[in-house]
């Protein structure tokens, strides 16, 4: 058959049959749903744009839904065909409350209120959590799951939160909340803009052993145990350098964890830090700098009596915190009375862009 075509029509031929395998001839639209959980970037991608959902969620959770592929148009919408299970919220479009654990569903509608297609969202009861140092991940070293954390008196420990169906990891935020004693202020934080996740923020005001009751939408998930314990408990500090790129193109970071004498990190101690001797303005556990391969400066980090050295490629440079978590919300977990939004804003309690001085 192919014998009687001229070239060019063969050549045409052949685009389309390529086209054809690329956008999935005959297939579903290319209409795919992301959630904001966690931003992925995958420009340039030649797969189609399947769907970018960290499911099942974790009932209580908030979440936007948006729609990703060549086939989306600017009149489709995402309903709920579950507006119990999953209801949707009036302050913006595409935001949804996973309000009934269970399998919802929602569609994708067009302008003419045709459905172009269904997908169930799985969404769970939490049984546990696990809480993990902030300051090991942000220098991206392992952080295994806590029961108990020492943190200095007066000091503030953050933590993030991880939601689990017993081996199953649940996706969510903003649903976390806690019961414990006077002595301990216990806060979740939603941090936002590229990644929704949920912290955990504890500041000890008396010493001695603090049990704290957590829960996930009114579900008990476990216990936490903090020990307030004075500064004097650090023993050490042990400055852990971050030299691999990161999305902070060339910045660099130093992470100085406070140690016990059995080794073990004491959380909420904030050092002092110099460079080349010289004082550098604000307390915290991180220093960031940008590389300067032809500088070999001596950065200090001091608490209590302890102190640590380290040689960096550095001029200059800023402190601040395992406890700055990014753009936040701070507030209760949404319940029977809603969510206490009390604070929005960068969590850097006053410590950013602090320089040499």
């Amino acid at each position: 058959m192919f014998r009687s075509l001229d070239p060019a029509r063969l050549v045409s031929l052949s685009l389309l049959c390529v086209g054809a395998l690329l956008v999935g001839c005959g297939s579903d639209p290319d209409v795919g749903l992301s959630d904001d959980i966690d931003i992925e970037w995958d420009l340039f991608s030649l797969e189609r744009p399947s769907d970018a959902l960290h499911l099942p969620y974790v009932r209580g959770t908030r979440v936007r839904l948006g729609l990703k592929g060549a086939d989306v148009t600017d009149d489709m919408r995402i309903r709920s065909l579950d507006s119990g299970a999953f209801r949707a919220e009036l302050d913006h479009p595409g935001a949804f409350r996973a309000a009934v654990a269970g399998d919802p569903v929602v569609a994708v509608v067009d302008g003419g209120g045709d459905v172009v297609r269904r997908r169930a969202l799985p969404v769970r009861v939490p049984d546990r959590v696990e809480l993990r140092a902030h300051g090991p991940l942000i220098a991206r070293l392992p952080a295994p799951p806590l029961v108990e954390a020492e943190v200095v008196v007066g000091g503030t420990a953050t933590f993030l939160v991880h939601y689990f169906a017993g081996d199953q990891r649940l996706f969510g935020n903003g649903v976390l909340s806690v019961e414990g004693p006077p002595e301990v202020f216990a806060i979740n934080r939603t941090s936002f803009l590229f990644e929704n996740r949920e912290w955990l923020a504890v500041t000890v005001e008396a010493p001695g052993v603090h049990r704290l009751r957590l829960l996930a939408d009114g579900v008990p998930v476990g216990t936490f145990t903090v020990i307030g314990v004075p500064p004097e408990r650090v023993e050490a500090l042990a400055l852990h350098h971050d030299r691999r790129p990161n999305s902070h193109g060339n910045r660099r970071l130093v992470w100085a964890e406070p140690v016990n004498l059995e080794g073990d990190t004491v959380f909420g101690a904030e050092p002092s830090w110099d460079l080349d001797g010289r004082a550098i303005v604000g307390l915290g556990d991180v220093f960031e700098y940008e590389v300067d391969r032809d500088a070999h400066s001596v950065l200090g980090a001091h608490y209590a009596d302890a102190e640590a050295v380290l040689v960096v490629n550095a001029e200059w440079g800023e402190v601040t915190s395992s406890n700055d978590v990014g753009c936040a919300v701070y507030g209760a977990p949404r319940g029977e009375g809603g969510w206490l939004i009390l604070v929005v804003g960068v969590l850097a309690f006053g410590r950013r862009r602090l320089t040499a001085a």
